[in-house]
């Protein structure tokens, strides 16, 4: 197995740790302001691109290519404060109540039907199986049709290196925000002590709505960096959510700077044990079968993982995590 090859792996799959490290980020945000395990998180992602779709094609089947730049952009930025507005909404009306009544189950109940509301939303405007998102990243002309070949045989796709570059970036700089601004501090502060906040005039409830406004920015741009790499399908949001979730409870959930690194493990991960093989060894009387590729564990090792951690490392859900840091 050449260098350029393995090289070839681990950036595709630190490409997609990316994304779930942004999935992962707004997951452990909501977690770590109010409390809550949001269901329906993972489907604010499609809801995002299929909003970015409507405003391209008005729910007709839209070209990869010859797409005014203005009109890509206007999308996104529809995209992005469209879901913004549904993540609050999801809080007011699906997690608000119950928390005021202290039953969780009620916003368990409720979270999940938020998000088949929005995916069955989605569905009756998008009736085909998938659909083709047009790239919103400048990176066609980059290269040889946007692929950098590597030393050894290999290639890499300029638009996975300008993804994880943008993934890096939203990451450190909301990790910066959260230490630096006031909001951040103010947020930090609510999460630790809720009274102690209200007391320094804070109001917890405000900055509640900020983490999901946030969280909501967050899943959205994960959808639009993710989605002209891969059919659309309206379960698309359901995978990415686990796959987010499983970063967040990697990194131990609650914590910013956790959820990217339990992104980046799992992407990797995920790109090593579906794409890699480790040859067969045979030392005298012990022989070892080849390892992998095992492309069919692409979806489900990130749900065991997630299954795992919470069946053995039960801390890591409770919130046993430095809030927000």
């Amino acid at each position: 197995m050449s260098a350029g090859l393995i090289l070839q792996s681990l950036v595709a799959g630190a490409s997609a740790g990316g994304v779930y490290a942004l999935v992962g980020l707004g997951y452990g945000l909501i977690y770590r302001m109010s409390g809550v395990l949001d269901f329906a998180h993972g489907d604010l992602v499609t809801a995002a691109v299929f909003a970015f779709l409507l405003f391209v094609g008005g729910g007709q089947a839209v070209a990869l290519t010859g797409i005014a730049p203005p009109v890509l952009l206007g999308g996104a930025a529809v995209a992005l404060g469209l879901t913004a507005l549904l993540a609050v909404a999801v809080q007011r009306v699906a997690v608000a109540p119950f928390l005021a009544r202290g039953s969780a189950v009620g916003w368990i109940a409720a979270t999940v039907a938020a998000g088949l509301f929005l995916r069955a939303l989605a569905g009756l405007r998008f009736q085909a199986e998938s659909y083709t998102v047009p790239e919103i990243l400048p990176v066609g002309s980059i290269g040889h049709g946007g692929v950098l070949a590597l030393p050894g045989g290999g290639v890499v796709e300029v638009r996975a290196l300008v993804v994880l570059a943008v993934a890096a970036i939203v990451a450190l700089a909301f990790d910066r925000w959260l230490v630096a601004s006031r909001t951040g501090r103010a947020m930090r502060a609510a999460a630790e002590d809720e009274e102690a906040a209200r007391v320094c005039g804070l109001s917890p409830e405000r900055l509640r709505l900020v983490a999901w406004a946030m969280a909501g920015l967050l899943a959205a741009l994960a959808g639009l960096l993710v989605a002209p790499s891969r059919p659309l399908t309206l379960d698309l949001g359901v995978v990415l959510g686990l796959k987010g979730t499983a970063a967040a409870v990697v990194g131990g959930l609650g914590s910013a700077r956790g959820a990217v690194l339990g992104g980046l493990a799992i992407g990797i991960g995920e790109a090593v044990l579906t794409t890699l093989f480790v040859p067969a060894l045979h030392l005298g009387a012990l022989n070892l079968p080849q390892l992998g590729p095992a492309p069919a564990l692409q979806d489900v090792g990130p749900l065991l993982l997630l299954v795992l951690l919470v069946a053995l490392a039960p801390r890591l859900v409770s919130g046993a995590a430095e809030p927000l840091d």
